[in-house]
């Protein structure tokens, strides 16, 4: 997806991401869920997050508004995810770094298991029930505290949405803040479904 007008991630920029994404959604429904302890939710989520890009960074489109990675939006292209041998590879080492990562943090296994608990809201399996063809997944979409209020969301989504358009394809994505469904319904999005998992725990679906 050529976006010229944001900033395309470089690989040198992971950590300073993964530390910016750490942070953006230290209060997410899911972490907190997930890690409810907030001296270990602030010791993981900084590696969680280097392991996650370390593992799409070959196959999404991760972009920013700028150097400076004021926000931050992955998008998946159908299209890109053609070798699935190996996405699945990069899918597998990055369940075992982080389930290291977890064992070195919590060695009580809690952290471990609460991740097992809540291991189908880290997951997309819902969009298998769509019959939507060629389309994007917007896996992440993030905004640093400090640049909050400057417009950088608009900025992202409507650059990616306006090639997402220019190709007549469906945009998807999921949320576990309610919050944030509103704001997804102002670009066009619509919720598909909306499902709970155990300790209230809600991920909203939604198609465009």
């Amino acid at each position: 997806m050529n976006c010229p007008e944001l900033y395309a991630i470089q690989k040198s920029d992971l950590k300073k991401a993964a530390e910016m994404l750490a942070e953006s959604f230290f209060n997410d429904p899911l972490y907190v869920h997930l890690l409810p302890d907030e001296k270990l939710r602030s010791k993981i989520l900084p590696g969680y997050f280097n392991c996650y890009l370390e593992m799409c960074f070959p196959f999404t489109n991760m972009l920013s508004e700028s150097p400076e990675l004021g926000g931050i939006i992955t998008v998946f292209d159908s299209r890109d995810r053609a070798p699935h041998r190996s996405y699945r590879l990069s899918v597998a080492k990055c369940v075992l770094k982080v389930g290291w990562l977890l064992w070195r943090a919590d060695p009580s296994g809690k952290a471990i298991r609460s991740f097992l608990a809540f291991r189908e809201c880290l997951s997309s399996k819902w969009e298998r029930k769509l019959e939507v063809g060629e389309s994007v997944h917007i896996d992440l979409l993030a905004v640093s505290p400090q640049f909050q209020g400057r417009g950088i969301a608009k900025r992202l989504m409507s650059s990616v949405l306006e090639r997402v358009d220019g190709r007549g394809i469906s945009a998807v994505l999921e949320t576990h803040n309610g919050g944030n469904v509103p704001l997804y319904r102002r670009f066009g999005f619509e919720l598909f479904e909306m499902t709970a998992a155990k300790g209230n725990l809600k991920q909203y679906c939604m198609v465009r």
